[in-house]
């Protein structure tokens, strides 16, 4: 405790807990990268921002695990008291990491394009569908409660505001813990399907409600006996010196009651501060200490001891014949009541009881290295197995500084028609980040040139990424003559099963290029400009309107979904468009 109100109140305890909490996370972050290159490398290697977003993202939520047991523990087991003490610092910690995990999917996901990345999310992959739920929206929901509760985690806040008005606030902790299940479960669990990153989710949502069910039915025991309004506390041999008994009371906070060396006495058995258990404490200097975080009160009026402010109510107490009454009605806060006399009565066996501004006891030590050692340990295998079950990003080539020479044409999209070995080729083409080519190619249309830039291929779509002025060329006679006499020829009509996709980020740009988690950058890829295509177990074809014009807008709310698709199909040259009428070709699945 402290007069004044000090940003953190650095103690060993306290500088031991946060270096431990911090190398957790260094830990899992670096295992889950390290094990993520090991295991997907080369032609399926996942996106650098990619193992980013998940490693700090699976960190949060382990975390939040941990923050939410810690509780539940303490109240089974007073040995957990040490990590109780400081929960503060890591709930504060796995704000940060969730915020670092959201600054990278903005980044990565949202960003590149002519729309800032809180208007794309906040605007795109939004809907309710058959098949997707809004679960980015989700977790901005839960980092939202997070922020606040880190914001006002200070007990300044918590006197601003009212032990009442606070602990309602962060209890908010457990909507937050909903949202975030649900962020993962409709995220990241519709892309990994591995049996075992399910496993981890249902595991860790079964540890927090358990945990917290056999902590409510260990403290949920029957009401004392109650007789014209004063309740049955027991034998008195049964109080030991400096140790409180819990007095349950039906519809009402328990009462501790307890001996201090010759007088016998009865105050709120619950904490003025956090609503922690005075039930638990011990009598220290005098005065009943909270578990807690070892707030203190005097036994006889229920108020902590000056210049601290915090009063309790207190009851009346009596005894009759060798039994302890106490009253069910309370005094008002602060009021004295005089100590009913009893003979001394021995100290309590001894135990360790831990207040976090008090060096850590001796009988401890084992126990809190221990669970330190644990919680190693279930970083390394936490952290490894989360890695080794991601899906693979599929199969894709990429080659920097490739160039290729064709025709150039730009409706409806930027595509490279090539003639090589006596075959013609396509190559779909986008500029740098979420944006095609027809507005800066343009005055190119219809002419030969080199393209230059990142050559990506997976599934039989190929897209050159430009990344420099194009060049004219003189082609060879044959596959001049081949290209100028490329025209459009129709195939008939089509009706298939598939995902509308962006082509950049399906061909490789962006590992994993598809997945819910991915919807929002499909949207912002094509609605900037870069074919849409359909990927289906026959083929992939380009998307187009019925008259074969752009459908860049009208195709996004299909995007990334399972769909039917019925259409017509045409070829120019070795490019095949499927020219879709989305007012009535296309249906959800």
């Amino acid at each position: 405790m402290s007069v004044r109100y000090r940003l953190v109140q650095w103690t060993r305890v306290k500088w031991a807990y946060d270096a431990v909490a911090l190398a957790c996370v260094a830990g899992w972050v670096r295992t889950f990268e390290l094990v993520s290159k090991q295991t997907w490398s080369g032609s399926e290697a996942l996106s650098g921002s990619v193992v980013a977003a998940r490693a700090w993202g699976s960190c949060a939520f382990a975390l939040l695990t941990v923050v939410l047991c810690i509780g539940p523990l303490a109240r089974l087991d007073r040995r957990f008291a040490p990590l109780l003490y400081n929960r503060r610092h890591l709930g504060v910690l796995t704000f940060l990491v969730a915020a670092w995990h959201a600054k990278v999917v903005l980044g990565y996901y949202h960003g590149y394009s002519d729309v800032s990345p809180l208007e794309s999310l906040l605007t795109w992959d939004t809907a309710v569908t058959s098949a997707s739920l809004p679960f980015q929206l989700f977790g901005a929901a839960a980092l939202l409660i997070f922020a606040v509760m880190a914001a006002t985690s200070h007990d300044f806040w918590q006197r601003l505001m009212g032990p009442a008005a606070w602990k309602w606030l962060h209890m908010s902790v457990y909507a937050a813990w909903l949202l975030v299940v649900a962020h993962v479960a409709f995220g990241a669990l519709q892309f990994d399907h591995h049996i075992g990153l399910a496993g981890m989710v249902v595991g860790s949502a079964a540890a927090v409600g358990g945990l917290h069910l056999l902590a409510a039915r260990r403290d949920g025991g029957n009401a004392a006996r109650e007789l014209e309004g004063w309740l049955d506390a027991g034998p008195l041999a049964d109080l030991a010196d400096g140790v409180p008994k819990a007095v349950e009371v039906a519809g009402a906070e328990r009462i501790a009651v307890l001996r201090v060396g010759e007088g016998l006495s009865a105050l709120g058995g619950v904490c003025a501060h956090q609503g922690g258990p005075l039930t638990e404490g011990r009598v220290i200097d005098g005065c009943l200490t909270c578990p807690w975080h070892g707030w203190q009160y005097q036994p006889h009026d229920g108020c902590s001891p000056p210049p601290f402010e915090e009063r309790l109510p207190t009851h009346r107490v009596r005894l009759v014949e060798g039994r302890v009454w106490v009253e069910r009605s309370p005094q008002a806060p602060g009021t004295a009541l005089e100590p009913v006399a009893v003979a001394l009565a021995p100290d309590a066996e001894h135990r360790a009881f831990f207040v976090g501004y008090l060096p850590l006891p001796r009988e401890l030590r084992g126990f809190v290295f221990g669970t330190v050692l644990v919680l190693a340990v279930g970083v390394g295998a936490g952290a490894s197995a989360a890695a080794a079950w991601q899906s693979s990003p599929g199969v894709s080539e990429r080659d920097k500084g490739v160039s290729i020479t064709g025709v150039l044409s730009i409706d409806p999209y930027g595509v490279l028609h090539t003639w090589l070995d006596g075959e013609a080729g396509a190559v779909l083409l986008s500029r740098k980040g979420k944006y095609g080519v027809a507005d800066k190619l343009e005055g190119f249309d219809g002419q030969a040139v080199a393209l230059s830039g990142l050559s990506l291929q997976r599934g039989g779509v190929h897209l050159l990424e430009v990344q420099s002025k194009p060049d004219t060329v003189t082609l060879s006679p044959a596959a001049s003559s081949a290209l100028a006499a490329l025209t459009p020829e129709a195939l008939g009509p089509l009706t298939v099963q598939g995902e509308i996709v962006d082509s950049k980020c399906y061909a490789g740009r962006m590992r994993p290029g598809s997945g819910r988690g991915h919807r929002a950058c499909a949207q912002l890829c094509i609605r900037g400009g870069i074919p849409p295509v359909l990927v289906s177990e026959q083929g992939s074809w380009v998307v187009t309107g019925p008259d074969g014009e752009p459908a860049n807008i009208d195709v996004l709310p299909w995007v990334a979904e399972p769909v039917e698709v019925t259409g017509e199909l045409w070829r120019t040259g070795a490019l095949v468009q499927l020219r879709v009428d989305l007012e009535s070709g296309i249906e959800r699945l």
